[in-house]
């Protein structure tokens, strides 16, 4: 007895083109769907009659799919079955692959609701109330059944359109100069997989994980282009003025120190809240009370004792609606105001922003072609997408458009180490000018104009990290090592 790959081979191919072989174990009869050339030890996308969900989502395996090829799986067995002699040879076949229903977790829940029969049905499309709680209380399935990436919109022209790589200027010798590589790919949500079916517990205590390896997404096309005549990136983070004063931190460290005090007067006051026009009035008066006691208890010297005391009148006169600042009382009373340690504090990245900007002459009638070309590469991937219908149709749901991975290259191919690396950007904004070459309109007889414009502006998907200069990085990432003689991002 052995594990037999079966025919056709592969078995399946998902939109990105990964290929699947169906392999069966006839002498116990585990059944399994995995990657071809997939190391050992890798998780099958189907096992035994069952989908791993988490893993056709990723791989935009859509439900019809799904059970089209359990279907398949089931026939394909039987004929194994039949033509290796069957139970005779002690081939086993699984009870699952004469099961007539659908694969488990896959068509049991309907992801348009029936028609309803129930005497609380009452809608206009005749869907029982069970089945919209069942939407509003449990979306998930619904979520993947519309995913912007389960297989791609737009027009189905455009992975033949740009099959061909694109260069300008056509006679450009890309292995004895430097140029710009920019490569279109389909979209992927970078948190998907971990906000349907990921861990609570991982996300709660590391945050997201980057999944979104555009590199192995679908690719639409690649354009080869001289160096522009600028290429400059500006690193960027966000700071900002942050203040706290003397009685805030005090109370802080208070609370910090002891916050099961704090919450049982908060709840406590909360209780008797009536008392004091409401519950939630009644508890901050109650935690007042607590910090302002904390206070009193570690007063010394005038200052502090003038600090807390102006704090207390300010907020006596706050509940009887006459508002008056700390500040206000000490600048006008003694000439002073509170130290509020001002400091400056990082508050997070940025993303970084950059443009390109071109000016193309056609030369002949091939270089006109491929200059048109080119500017809709850019404008047709740039714009968002309907996810039903053609052109003019009605679309519930608008998928996001195409997106742009940019790389330096000396001749030959290799990445020029010189230039700053950019990570995969959104091409936010496609200027053309089709009268570049002066003030007035200037063409050629087919109506070619004698030199058009373009000039794109790129912002990257995710902000730059200290990390991603690191010699190694996390496979299925999409990130490249950064050798140490190179810029780096």
């Amino acid at each position: 007895m052995a594990i037999q790959t079966l025919k056709p081979d592969p078995f399946l191919v998902d939109p990105q083109g990964k290929e699947y072989i169906l392999q069966w174990s006839d002498g116990n009869g585990n059944v399994r769907i995995i990657e071809k050339g997939a190391p050992t030890g890798t998780t099958p996308i189907f096992s035994n009659g069952t989908w791993n969900d988490t893993l056709a989502t990723q791989a935009n395996i859509p439900q019809s799919t799904q059970i089209s090829v359990y279907q398949n799986v089931q026939s394909t067995l039987k004929n194994a079955h039949a033509a290796g002699g069957g139970n005779g040879n002690g081939l086993v076949l699984p009870q699952w692959i004469t099961n007539s229903a659908a694969p488990p977790g896959v068509g049991t829940s309907t992801i348009v609701p029936s028609p309803g029969t129930s005497p609380n049905s009452g809608n206009s499309n005749g869907n029982t109330i069970l089945d919209l709680f069942n939407t509003i209380t449990n979306p998930q399935p619904y979520i993947k059944a519309v995913s912007i990436n389960n297989g791609g919109y737009g027009p189905a022209n455009q992975f033949k359109l740009f099959a061909e790589p694109m260069k300008y200027p056509t006679d450009m010798m890309i292995a004895h100069q430097d140029y710009v590589l920019i490569t279109q790919y389909q979209y992927k949500p970078p948190k998907s997989d971990q906000l349907l079916s990921g861990d609570v517990g991982s996300i709660l205590q590391k945050g997201f994980q980057k999944t979104a390896n555009f590199n192995k997404e679908k690719k639409i096309g690649d354009v080869y282009l001289p160096m522009p005549g600028s290429v400059r990136d500006q690193m960027q983070v966000t700071w900002g003025p942050d203040t706290m004063s003397n009685i805030s931190g005090a109370v802080t460290a208070d609370v910090m120190n002891r916050p099961k005090d704090y919450a049982s007067a908060a709840l406590t006051g909360a209780g008797t809240g009536v008392f004091f026009g409401g519950a939630k009035q009644g508890a901050s008066l109650a935690t007042s009370a607590l910090a302002y006691q904390a206070l009193l208890s570690n007063l010394s010297g005038d200052e502090a004792k003038a600090l807390v005391g102006t704090t207390g009148v300010s907020k006596l006169l706050g509940m009887a609606s006459f508002g008056v600042d700390v500040e206000s009382i000490l600048a006008r009373t003694a000439g002073i105001v509170p130290n509020n340690n001002l400091d400056l504090l990082f508050n997070g990245p940025q993303l970084r922003s950059f443009s390109f900007n071109y000016k193309m002459t056609a030369r002949d009638e091939k270089e006109a072609k491929m200059i048109r070309k080119i500017i809709r590469f850019f404008k047709q991937g740039s714009a968002p997408k309907k996810k039903t219908g053609g052109a003019g149709a009605s679309s519930y749901f608008l998928a996001t458009p195409n997106v742009f991975k940019i790389k330096f290259c000396v001749g030959g191919g290799a990445e020029n180490k010189a230039i700053s690396r950019y990570k995969v950007c959104a091409l936010q904004s496609v200027t053309t000018n089709y009268t570049a070459a002066g003030p007035m309109w200037a063409a050629y007889d087919d109506g070619q104009p004698l030199m058009v414009g373009i000039d794109l502006v790129f912002s990257e998907l995710e902000p730059i990290f200290d990390t991603d200069y690191q010699t190694d990085a996390i496979p299925g990432t999409g990130l490249e090592p950064v050798q140490d003689d190179a810029v780096g991002y």
